[in-house]
């Protein structure tokens, strides 16, 4: 009788074990699942960009022809999650290339057609002219935006810069940076234009 119910025990205990086992089996399971769910292991920390913005793709031809020539909001996000070194980076190259496509649409439109295209009625001309130049601007997007990363620590060390010298925040060191930047680039595009096109290219 002893034999049988210390058989039972064990048994029962045995049973016990079991579910025990399988419970930690199924939590074990579940600790699995969430680790390829979020998309890391236990080694591995998370990409900051993974989860920035959803990347939804655009329906429809006229979508894609939207994200092509307007860019993707996950550009954007993306640069905000490496910092004010690649979002500086980044303003700078378009600056380049889209003040740079400006001089060179304003300068070929005054040799081509000797007119300003400040005279009246050259506006639109003007326009449609330099709409060729900022298409052509769009391949290089991606190019951009891959520059810009390149180039972000660079200038995060610029900011540092800006920010020491005049004892500002990041922030307000970012400011002072864009004013310079828009008042290089001015100078630099409209200036190049008065030298290669003469004062024909601002006459009214």
């Amino acid at each position: 009788m002893n034999y049988l119910g210390q058989k039972g025990i064990r048994g029962a205990d045995l049973t016990s074990s079991l579910d025990s086992g399988d419970d930690e089996s199924d939590e074990l399971t579940l600790q699995v699942d969430q680790t390829k769910a979020s998309g890391t292991s236990a080694g591995q920390r998370p990409d900051p960009l993974a989860g920035a913005v959803p990347g939804k793709q655009p329906k429809g031809i006229g979508g894609r022809i939207k994200q092509f020539f307007l860019g993707d909001k996950m550009d954007a996000e993306k640069l905000k999650a490496l910092g004010l070194g690649a979002v500086s980076s980044y303003g700078a190259i378009s600056n380049v290339t889209y003040g740079g496509g400006l001089a060179v649409a304003w300068i070929a439109f005054v040799r081509q057609f000797n007119k300003s295209p400040l005279e009246a009625g050259q506006w639109k001309a003007f326009v449609a002219f330099y709409a060729g130049f900022w298409t052509l601007q769009n391949f290089v997007r991606p190019l951009r935006f891959s520059l810009a990363i390149a180039l972000a620590p660079v200038f995060e060390r610029f900011l540092n810069a800006i920010s020491s010298a005049t004892g500002l925040s990041k922030s307000k060191a970012f400011g002072v940076y864009l004013f310079i930047l828009g008042t290089v680039t001015s100078t630099l595009v409209f200036g190049s234009i008065f030298v290669f096109a003469g004062p024909l290219a601002y006459a009214r």
